[in-house]
Order: C-alpha cells, then structure tokens, then sequence
C-alpha cells in the first residue's frame, strides 16, 4: 500500500456561494501546456455517504447452474470491475509498463460503464466508484476518473448529480481533478460534440478547491501542477471559481492564476492587517515554495524541506539530482520510494564507502517489522534486487558500483515479505514453460529472467498456499517439488532439469480432467509460446468444468510479450485473464482475480 499524506479535516457542508462570478485573475485564454508530475498523494480521509437508493455493484463469482453449466458470459457487471481494477474490458491485460496509464475507449457508448448507466444502474456504479476510492485497489492510473466522468456525463439527472456531488470524495488524489476534468471533456464531445461546461460541472469542480483548508489545497496542487497538459490554472479558468469571502480562497486563486510575487503584492496589506492564521500560514507555505525552486545551495533547500515537510513533488528539477537534498529525504520515504532510488543514490553518491546513510538503509531492509510494515509482495524487492545488481540502467545512462551487503539485504527481504502475501485459499495447479527461451528476460526489465519470475512466483504460492501443485511443460507434464528450504535458485534449477516440450496450455485442464484432480485455478506461464494445440484453453477449461462440476478459472501470463499473438478467448469468458508482460501490480491483480474482486 502506496504511503499517503492525509488532510486533518475534511468539510462535509458544501458552500452555498450561489451563481458563480467570473474573477479576472489574468488567465490566458490558451491552455498551458506543462510536464506532467507523478506524485501521487492522498488529499483527505476517504470518508462519505455512499449514494442514496444505491447497492454497490460486486463481482459475481463463477456458479453453476441446475443443468450442470458454467455461466461464461462476460457481463457489464464484471466488466466494469475489470476496467476499474486493471484498466481494461477485455480478457487481455497489459501490464509491461512500470507505471500503466490509461488508454480511453475510442467510443464511450460501447463501455461497459455507459451501458450501465442506459440501464438504470447508475447509481449503484457510483457506490462501486466511492469503494474502489476507500480501498484503493485500482492498479491503473485514470479508470476511476474515467467512469465518474462517464457519470457525471450521464443523461440520467439523478445519476449525474450525485457524480458531480461526489467529485471531491472520489477524486482524492490532486491528480485525478485535472484527470477528471479532462475525461469530462472527452466524453462531452464525443457525445454531444460540446465542452460540457454547466453550473452542475462548474459548481462541483469549485467545491473540490473551496470546500476543505486552502493550505491543504495548495500544499497538493503544488506538488502536482499538470496531468495530461491540464493545470490547475486551466481548471479554474473554465470553473469560474469565486472565492467569495475567504481570504485564504483569494489568495489561493491568485497565486496559481498569477504565481507568487502577485499575490504577495496584492495581498501583503490585506494579510498584515488580517488576524487569520490561515492565510498567514498560507502564505508562508507559498514563500517557502518560490525559495525552493530559486535555491541554488542544497543546504538552504534540505533547512526548508526538513521544516516544511516538503515532499518530492515539490523539488525543482534541477535539484532532483542532488546529494545532500537527497539525503534529508531518505529518512522519510518509504520502503517501495526507498528500493526503487537505490541505483540513483550510488550513482549521484549518497552511498558511499558504508557511510551514514548506507547503514540507515541496511537497517531498514534487515528489518521485518519495516518488511512488514510496507506490505509490499515479495516481486518488489526481487525485481530491484536484479536491477541493483546489475549496476547499470536500461539505456546504461546511469552506472554505479553494487554494495554486497545491500544486494544480501535485497535477497534476504523477499523472503521476509512472503508473509506479506494474503492466501486465497483455493486450490491452484500452476504449468510453467520450461523451455530454454525462458532465460530471455520480461517485456519490461533488462536484468530480470522469465524463468526466475516464474520459481520466484512458483515459491511464493507453495508457501503461502496450503493446496497448490507445480509442474513443468515437457513430452509429458512433469511435477515440480518445491519444499520449505527451497529459494528462487533452486527452483530454477529444478525447472531448468525439465526435458523440454511444447508449450499447450490446454494440457494442464485435460490432464486435470483425465486424472479427476479438483482445482480453483489454472495458471500458465510462459515467455511468448501459447500453442494451443488441437484443443483450445477454452473448450478445454468449458469441458474440465463440466466434468468435475467446478467453476475452475484459467490464468496465462506471457512473460516477454507486449500483445497476444494469439487469442485464448478470455474476452468472452470472465473466468479467463491473459497478462502480457509482469510488473509489481500483477501478483495483487492475480490475487483479486482469483478471489472474485472482479
């Protein structure tokens, strides 16, 4: 779980400011196009009342019916979850990149979501939307925004109002309100070839600014400046926010409308005389801000962001490189920040020789309540334990010399995780290719082999799981051993002893079948080969559930491929999921799969 900055209080009452006025604060009249900056906070406890008249949309797990049938059929039910959870609808999930961003449907009518809200189930998408908010399961950047969006687009007035109602409950990241906005767009257009900017639209992006502390807002969009193009200065220009009566709200529009010197000149008197501690504080935070971006001495800037508590997003380019501001960060970022800058913290020389810093770092990794405690699965610390150990990056622009003892703690930390990993409590039967192009390494890595991935994942459910059954693809399917002393090299050396044969991944539901063997799950992986023989994944998995009257689902994982070379009809069936490529969401994204999330 990502480590949030929570607001103190959060305003329930929304403010009744009337007819919106236009302010003129200077805005031009073109958007400003800026960097996108990726931090990711958290902007206020996920508290609220979920929508009236409304039952909260769940996965329907696999069942069968009176005439021994397996219903199949992939509904907008559990699509919608699917592209919530995993960004997509179809059977097909791409998860090569580190970081997986949106890809919007070409034609919003044929979403799942929009579907949904034809039909009268508006409300209850919008429940789903307020707990995917509250849980935080969502693994891909812009779906939630996306299908509120969609709501709030919504030709249904009673679905569209309560969208825009909860805009500032959903959205409580300071990037998803200018996700939102954008997707808002999108749709009205694509739509009704218009902006889609109405009191309603209006009024709901204003509260999202005027209804919780301005220092609060402005510590967020300070942080997080542009999404996709879209600023906050854009947002407010087409919202027409008033500030009304608050000084603090005036003093927060002006500053993004004008920047900082601006409003200290429009406002300088104003704030002498005002006893309002907010905006003093406010105004200080913004000082603190401009000082830190005209800094050029690392030590003035580490006084301000160790006073401030200032957060990466608000460090300046040119002083993202910096040693000694790096080194006032160290102690608070957390475990994931922590193993991912490992190479840049050698390659700009903040770990030196075993210094200070090195032992802090060790101290941490040895440490099981700190293991514990980030809840990371155990893929995280092997996947840097490789790049670290490689020492050097993809485009071999960065380089750095590995430190022994920190590639120990790497290795010794992924098995210290494994408690970390959540049973699911079925029965699972996983078929790993054995073949020697299992030694290429993943889509998205330049150090990770597809066959270590596969023992890493292999070890992690033989310990976790109480019933699981391992085999590898060869003339004839052969088991894998995997016992409590085992670690991820002498799995692979296991799986490297497999005689080598084709990869059909409908073998392990016929064997299954054959040999009357009751499994939950099927998981296949493999680099890229997904021949399917003369029985298809499936007919195959139809036929094994009509059999041993099981509601058995069926999971492939391509290693070393960014698309599907060939179709195993996942997209018609919800019990199937093909995942191309692997990054550290896919073991979550297997675990809710397998326990019906979506």
């Amino acid at each position: 779980m990502r480590t949030a900055v929570t607001w103190n209080t959060i305003s329930t009452k929304c403010l009744e400011t009337g007819k919106p006025r236009r302010q003129n604060f200077g805005f031009p009249k073109k958007l400003n196009k800026m960097d996108e900056d990726d931090l990711d906070l958290l902007l206020f406890d996920q508290l609220v009342l979920e929508p009236q008249q409304a039952v909260t949309i769940e996965a329907e797990p696999l069942v069968l019916n009176s005439e021994g049938d397996i219903r199949l059929v992939a509904t907008a039910t559990s699509q919608l979850l699917r592209f919530l959870t995993v960004g997509c609808e179809e059977g097909n999930v791409k998860v090569y990149n580190i970081s997986p961003s949106l890809t919007t449907p070409d034609n919003v009518n044929t979403t799942a979501v929009y579907k949904l809200n034809e039909n009268g189930k508006g409300l209850s998408v919008l429940s789903t939307l307020v707990k995917f908010a509250k849980k935080g399961n969502a693994y891909v950047e812009g779906a939630i925004p996306y299908v509120l969006a969609v709501c709030a687009c919504s030709k249904d007035a009673k679905v569209k109002q309560d969208a825009l109602n909860h805009v500032g409950v959903i959205c409580n990241r300071p990037r998803m309100i200018l996700e939102f906005v954008a997707y808002c767009e999108e749709i009205s257009k694509n739509i009704s070839r218009t902006s889609g900017w109405g009191r309603g639209r209006k009024r709901a992006v204003q509260k999202w600014y005027s209804n919780k502390r301005s220092y609060e807002v402005a510590f967020a969009v300070t942080s997080c400046s542009t999404v996709n193009h879209w600023s906050h200065k854009d947002v407010l220009r087409l919202c027409h926010l008033n500030p009304a009566n608050s000084l603090c709200l005036k003093i927060l529009c002006m500053y993004i409308a004008r920047g900082y010197q601006a409003t200290e000149n429009a406002f300088r008197d104003e704030i002498a005389k005002s006893d309002e501690a907010d905006a003093i504080k406010l105004m200080e935070l913004l000082g603190v801000i401009r000082k830190l971006k005209n800094s050029t001495v690392a030590a003035d800037s580490c006084a301000l962001i160790e006073k401030h508590n200032l957060t990466w997003g608000h460090i300046p380019c040119k002083l993202r490189n910096n040693a000694e501001v790096w080194k006032c960060l160290i102690p608070k970022l957390g475990m994931a920040a922590l193993i991912r800058n490992l190479p840049r913290f050698h390659h700009i020389g903040v770990l030196v020789n075993g210094n200070i810093w090195t032992k802090q770092i060790l101290q941490r990794l040895f440490n099981d309540d700190s293991i514990e405690q980030s809840e990371l699965h155990p893929y995280s610390f092997l996947l840097h334990h490789y790049i670290y150990a490689k020492g050097e990056s993809a485009r071999k622009e960065m380089k750095w010399i590995p430190d022994p003892l920190i590639s120990q703690a790497l290795d010794a930390a992924f098995y210290t995780a494994i408690p970390n990993v959540k049973a699911t409590n079925k029965r699972i039967c996983i078929t790993l290719d054995a073949s020697k192009s299992m030694k290429a390494h993943i889509v998205n890595s330049h150090c990770l082999e597809c066959r270590v991935v596969a023992a890493a994942m292999c070890l992690v459910f033989s310990k976790v799981e109480k019933d699981v059954t391992v085999q590898g693809f060869s003339s004839q399917l052969t088991d894998i051993d995997i016992g409590d002393k085992d670690t991820v090299k002498s799995t692979v050396e296991k799986i490297d002893q497999i005689p080598l044969g084709g990869t059909d991944c409908s073998r392990p539901m016929i064997k299954a079948k054959k040999e009357k063997k009751p499994f939950d799950v099927f998981i296949v992986i493999t680099d890229k080969e997904t021949w399917k023989g003369k029985t298809s994944p499936h007919i195959a998995l139809k036929q094994y559930r009509e059999e041993m009257q099981i509601p058995a689902k069926f999971i492939l994982i391509s290693l070393a491929v960014r698309k599907m070379e060939k179709d195993v009809d996942g997209a018609s069936d919800r019990g199937m999921l093909s995942i191309c490529g692997f990054n550290e969401s896919v073991p979550d994204i297997i675990h809710d799969f397998i326990c019906d999330e979506f």
